[in-house]
């Protein structure tokens, strides 16, 4: 007589080994394929529920000695510009604790080309211990044309922040290239603004602290369901350029907020702002400063192609006079650091020691 076949089953569910595509044994039990994908389910809620609590937990204030030692290390000077956004951030930290928990600080730093800004705003977002966000303003247009859309920030401060909502509410935004939203100008489209006013009206909603719908990935679609993330504990920077637009010395905020009306931006736009920080042109003292850096980095470039920099203590003088004569500043010493090393670069075998004097400054600087 014939023994009948043993059927095997899942010790966790009861379904046999012909209900399910796959069953695995171990010491004295067995499961099956199904129960295994349940539990992996259980296990990714439960990593990603510690994962948002040890966002939401309570983190240690950011130290300002830190914080200005990291500032410092990227931009030269504009002290009170990096004043305001250590404030901004210890101030939102703290403020948290307080209900109801009060707007974080809004901060728009204005100034012409080549002093620091938009470095001392990727500088920050280096420096700051949350999710940051860097985002170019000229990229937006009004929802619903070609272009991001306002909601873009967030997502993009959403993916920094790998999903995590507390981590997202509670990041630091920069915003630079606001004077592209300006309405002085030019405009290729003369039938509908789309980039300029109605960009900034768009903006007034991040600045106020809205609640703000963002995809989670990707495009929007109409199956697809939104995450809402409440902007209010984020703090946000923003950077625009002032060019033929003086400010008087010791202006104060409500002439400099004056000014950003008469260059194009909305009133309404410049007042969702707690605070506007003027950048002041860079005094030779510290363009000197700025150029040993960039001479510093330009000798460390050089030297991984075989080639040293001999630079002349003239050279120094030479560039920083030109810099100031030009008004272009720290742009002025950039461009000539990338000219020094085209020179390095291009030849055919890179010299061994590249004389760096006045004479081969001005001589760059003339091509």
């Amino acid at each position: 007589m014939t023994e009948p076949s043993l059927t095997l089953v899942c010790n966790f569910c009861g379904k046999s080994q012909k209900e399910v595509k796959k069953l695995i044994s171990g010491p004295n039990c067995y499961i099956c394929d199904e129960c295994i994908g349940a539990c992996n389910d259980i296990i990714a809620e439960e990593v990603e529920k510690e994962d948002q609590e040890a966002d939401a937990a309570p983190q240690d204030p950011p130290d300002p000695q830190e914080l200005f030692q990291e500032l410092h290390a990227a931009v030269v000077g504009q002290n009170d510009a990096k004043r305001s956004l250590v404030a901004a951030l210890r101030r939102r930290h703290f403020a948290r604790a307080l209900d109801p928990v009060p707007r974080a600080p809004r901060i728009l730093w204005v100034g012409p080309g080549g002093v620091g800004k938009s470095t001392l705003g990727l500088a920050a977002c280096d420096a700051a211990p949350y999710p940051t966000y860097s985002f170019d303003v000229g990229r937006l247009s009004e929802a619903g044309y070609v272009g991001d859309d306002v909601e873009h920030i967030i997502q993009g401060l959403l993916a920094i922040a790998e999903g995590s909502i507390p981590a997202t509410e509670r990041g630091f935004v920069f915003l630079d290239g606001v004077e592209k939203l300006s309405l002085s100008m030019p405009r290729t489209v003369v039938h509908r603004d789309i980039s300029g006013a109605s960009v900034q009206r768009e903006l007034l909603r991040l600045l106020e602290g809205k609640t703000m719908d963002v995809p989670p990935r990707g495009a929007r679609h109409p199956q697809q369901q939104n995450i809402s993330i409440d902007t209010n504990s984020i703090v946000i920077v923003a950077a625009v350029r002032l060019e033929g637009i003086t400010a008087p010395p010791g202006a104060t905020e409500r002439e400099l907020r004056d000014l950003l009306v008469q260059a194009g931006l909305l009133a309404a736009f410049v007042s969702r702002f707690d605070r506007v920080v003027f950048f002041r042109p860079l005094g030779p003292s510290e363009l000197a400063t700025v150029a040993e850096r960039a001479f510093e980095h330009a000798k460390n470039e050089a030297n991984a192609v075989g080639t040293t920099l001999d630079l002349r203590p003239d050279a120094l003088d030479t560039l920083v006079s030109a810099a100031v004569a030009s008004g272009e500043e720290g742009f002025g010493v950039a461009r000539f650091t990338q000219r020094l090393l085209e020179e390095v670069y291009v030849a055919e075998r890179p010299a061994t020691t590249f004389t760096v004097d006045a004479a081969a400054v001005r001589a760059l600087l003339s091509r």
